[in-house]
């Protein structure tokens, strides 16, 4: 989307995502991120009416087979409406050369695309440096999510839980053990027990940026948090 903004800067682009509506501040120089959540519980004919009053020129649905966006999108007989393939028909590329030969489906023009870092606000900024001070220059911080919400593809909760123990116990490291709501009942205080340099951190997406950006390393799964 940032390589379609930069080719086409005319163009206002509306990305509806669950979970990222806190990130809006972040990208608003490109993207203004719609709060999914007053749509999320609509019956597919209400979605179908939301989405019809939009007049959008494009859509793009990247949610899998199982979406409601789907049967929308081709009912509205739109060729500029399009839905990606289902994630089992992929072929096996990275994710975002896939994503962008999609994109290409609506906007051949495009040619290329970059690695996009995700820019702080000036208050998260901030929020980093404050972070920061609470630890040695002298530690290395490590970030560590175990979840994700195919649990076919998260590593076994123990082996999360030796890698960061093993890691604490060198001294050198300070692990910031990252916990959401599917992770909560598993890495209870009882079977992760924090400790001066093996910290759980729990808060919103907002919040959590600017220590993730704080650290040196990142290890977890292939999950929303990872990208």
């Amino acid at each position: 989307l940032k390589a379609l903004c930069s080719i086409r800067p005319e163009i206002e682009i509306h990305l509806l995502a669950p979970g990222l509506f806190s990130l809006a501040p972040n990208v608003q120089d490109f993207i203004q991120i719609l709060d999914h959540k007053p749509l999320a519980e609509l019956s597919a004919e209400k979605k179908a009416a939301w989405l019809f009053e939009q007049k959008y020129d494009w859509v793009w649905n990247t949610e899998n087979q199982h979406s409601l966006w789907r049967p929308i999108l081709s009912e509205a007989n739109n060729p500029n409406w399009v839905s990606a393939l289902p994630h089992k028909r992929w072929p096996k590329n990275p994710v975002l050369d896939i994503r962008f030969e999609q994109l290409k489906t609506l906007f051949p023009e495009l040619s290329h695309y970059s690695d996009f870092l995700l820019p702080l606000t000036a208050e998260q900024l901030l929020a980093k440096k404050a972070f920061l001070q609470n630890f040695s220059q002298t530690q290395h911080l490590i970030a560590i999510q175990p979840g994700a919400a195919d649990k076919n593809k998260t590593w076994p909760a123990e082996k999360f839980r030796e890698l960061a123990q093993s890691l604490a116990a060198t001294g050198r490291v300070t692990v910031l053990f990252f916990i959401g709501k599917l992770e909560a009942e598993t890495f209870t205080p009882a079977f992760l027990p924090e400790q001066q340099n093996l910290l759980r951190v729990e808060a919103p997406l907002g919040e959590v940026l600017p220590k993730l950006s704080a650290c040196e390393l990142f290890i977890g799964n292939d999950s929303g948090f990872y990208h």
